[in-house]
């Protein structure tokens, strides 16, 4: 045993006094120049995804996103109003989203969708659980429940934004519309009306 750590001290000492070396010439840099270096160590982002309904939130890498501003909007439901403010498609490293009826997405992305109801008519439910994307490629996957922000009850007169996550099976970057489908509900005991929404959204510049 005395021997393998002599045999490795003398291994690594050639090492060892190369770092003394470009220590020793570092700091005395320093000292005439009156300035110091650091290294700054810069966190790569990530975005926290419930993968599974069994299992808690991943952070999933992200390796790019982009921002686009929307102005679809729909009125025809007695005036309460349904309005999208915008995209944000985000590329993640690849990682499998478990859906609860379609089985297991290969995800490379998701696809943060902010949205706004204004109850104008009567009171609504703003439940969004049961929304689904396509994008026009062909992906077609359902919402990220676990992880959306939906506006829960809007009342009447008051306007109150949501956040829908998807996950997407498509190249976000390479996506140029997408289609949302998703339905919402009055919440008033004189009104059991609701509404289905299919909203063309096209990600310009």
């Amino acid at each position: 045993m005395k021997k393998l750590v002599l045999l490795s001290l003398a291994a690594l000492a050639p090492l060892y006094l190369a770092a003394c070396s470009d220590q020793s010439s570092s700091s005395s840099s320093k000292s005439s120049t009156g300035s110091a270096t650091s290294s700054k160590v810069v966190k790569k982002p990530t975005i926290s995804i419930t993968t599974s309904t069994t299992d808690d939130p991943k952070s999933i890498a992200v390796t790019s996103n982009k921002m686009y501003k929307s102005n679809v909007s729909d009125s025809s439901w007695q005036g309460n109003i349904f309005k999208i403010d915008g995209i944000k498609m985000i590329t993640t490293k690849p990682f499998k989203y478990h859906d609860d009826d379609d089985g297991i997405y290969n995800s490379k992305g998701v696809a943060l969708i902010k949205y706004s109801i204004k109850a104008v008519a009567f009171d609504i439910d703003g439940d969004t659980n049961t929304s689904n994307l396509t994008t026009n490629l062909g992906g077609q996957t359902n919402i990220d429940y676990m992880d959306s922000q939906d506006t829960d009850t809007v009342n009447k007169g008051v306007t109150k934004t949501g956040i829908m996550i998807f996950p997407l099976t498509d190249n976000p970057s390479s996506i140029k519309s997408l289609r949302l489908k998703t339905s919402i509900d009055a919440n008033s005991v004189k009104n059991d009306s609701s509404k289905d929404y299919d909203l063309n959204i096209s990600l310009s510049k």
